[in-house]
């Protein structure tokens, strides 16, 4: 098995002895079963009426880290969070990993790879991304840069479609060489990380709503 970001996949696995002892003595207590119901609701609710800022708040220093390693991992350049409005018009980046200019940039919702990744609610991994009649340069203009490749993946907070994940590779002029380019098996890496960070946030989230203090 690959080592992926530190962790050694052969501790505490589905498989492994010591997690299925684990999980035997854990049982669903039925007196909580109106709070689950109940908890789950606040839950959706809240990842509905989640804004870019909020994002941010929610986003504590593990999960940043988590993120960025992973980044570093595949090669991005560049790796944004994201959060689609309420009314479905816009994009909004909540959080970008080593660009904290690209936070609040919009992107309407009728152009670009991303806004067809929510809308699709379907990954994509493209190279040569500046030969895409779909790109948008919106992102290209702000950082000064020619985005060559790019991965995005839908992301979900409280079982809603709450926005992106996207993650590029870039070149600084026409005339550069292309960076490497990403692989299946980098996206299937970025969407992993969607799901770490889904539930670090909704955890984060039920903190919150229960006034946890651990």
């Amino acid at each position: 098995m690959r080592r992926v970001l530190g962790i050694d996949p052969t501790l505490h696995t589905r498989q492994s002895p010591a997690y299925r002892g684990f999980m035997h003595q854990i049982h669903a207590d039925p007196g909580l079963g109106d709070l689950s119901a109940m908890l789950e609701h606040r839950l959706s609710e809240t990842a509905e009426e989640l804004r870019p800022e909020d994002l941010r708040s929610l986003i504590d220093p593990i999960a940043r880290s988590l993120f960025g390693a992973a980044m570093s991992v595949i090669g991005s350049d560049s790796a944004t969070i994201w959060v689609a409005d309420k009314e479905r018009t816009k994009l909004t980046v909540g959080f970008a990993d080593e660009e904290p200019k690209l936070i609040g940039q919009e992107q309407p919702l009728d152009k670009g790879l991303i806004s067809l990744v929510l809308a699709s609610e379907h990954a994509i991994c493209e190279n040569k991304v500046y030969q895409h009649a779909e790109h948008s340069k919106l992102i290209d203009d702000a950082l000064g840069f020619i985005t060559c490749g790019m991965i995005a993946v839908p992301f979900y907070l409280g079982g809603q479609l709450s926005g992106v994940i996207s993650c590029v590779q870039l070149k600084k002029c026409e005339s550069d060489s292309d960076p490497d380019g990403f692989t299946a098996a980098h996206l299937s890496e970025v969407q992993k990380i969607s799901k770490v960070i889904e539930r670090l946030v909704n955890y984060r989230i039920v903190q919150l709503l229960l006034d946890l203090h651990t």
